[in-house]
C-alpha cells in the first residue's frame, strides 16, 4: 500500500512540526501523500512535486520514520486505507482529513472544483463564474496548476469552454487517462445499479 516511507521537519512561524511523506499505489497510478498535524496537504502524481511543496513550506527532508509517535503512524495508516479505498471508488466520499494549503483565491477554486460531480467536467469559464470572478479564467487555470491535492481537489476534471482537455500539471495523457477511468466506473455502477 506504502512502499516507501520519509518523514520530514517542517518549520512553520519557527517552530518545527513532524510530516510524513509516502507512496499510495492506486489504480490512477503511483502517487506521493504527506501529512502533516493529522491531515493530508499533499497529494501528487510526481515526486519532484513533494520537494516544491515542502520548499514552499520550509519542510527539511529527514529519512527516519521512527520520529514519528505510534499515534501517528496508526492514523497515518488508516489514512492511507481510507485514500485507497477512495481511488478505488471515486464517487464515494473521502473521509481522509485533509487541508488545503494556499492563497484566499485558490482555495475558493479547490473548493469550487471539489463540488464537480464524478464523470463529468466543468469550463475554467464555468469555474470563475460560480466563484463569482468571471474575469479571473486564467487566475483559475493557475489555481487549478497549483492544486496541492489531486484527485481529492479533480481539476483533472476541468476543461477549456471548447470542449479540448486544456493543460494539466502532470501532463495532458493522464488528465484524459483519469476522466477515462472515472468515466469508466461511473457506467460500471450505472450498470450494476440497473441490473439490481
Amino acid at each position: 500500500m506504502s512502499p516507501k516511507h520519509f518523514s520530514q521537519d517542517i518549520c512553520i512561524h519557527q517552530s518545527k512540526i513532524s510530516a510524513l511523506c509516502c507512496g499510495v499505489t492506486a489504480p490512477q497510478g503511483m502517487l506521493w501523500a504527506v501529512f502533516f498535524a493529522r491531515s493530508l496537504v499533499c497529494l501528487t502524481f510526481a515526486p519532484d512535486d513533494v520537494e516544491q511543496f515542502a520548499s514552499r513550506w520550509g519542510v527539511r527532508i529527514q529519512r527516519d520514520i521512527n520520529e514519528q509517535n505510534e499515534s501517528d503512524r496508526d492514523f497515518i495508516r488508516l489514512s492511507i486505507a481510507e485514500l485507497t479505498e477512495y481511488l478505488k471508488n471515486p464517487s464515494r466520499p473521502c473521509y481522509v482529513p485533509h487541508a488545503l494549503w494556499g492563497t484566499p483565491f485558490q482555495k475558493m477554486v479547490w473548493e469550487a472544483l471539489k463540488a464537480v460531480p464524478v464523470a463529468q467536467t466543468r469550463s475554467y469559464q464555468q469555474i470563475a463564474d460560480q466563484i463569482e470572478h468571471p474575469m479571473a479564467v486564467r487566475a483559475v487555470a493557475n489555481a487549478c496548476g497549483a492544486n496541492p491535492l489531486a484527485l481529492i481537489v479533480p481539476c483533472h476534471r476541468v476543461i477549456c469552454q471548447n470542449g479540448r482537455l486544456g493543460g494539466f500539471r502532470w501532463g495532458v495523457a493522464l488528465k484524459e487517462k483519469l476522466l477515462n477511468f472515472e468515466q469508466a466506473y461511473s457506467l460500471s455502477q450505472d450498470v450494476a445499479f440497473n441490473a439490481a
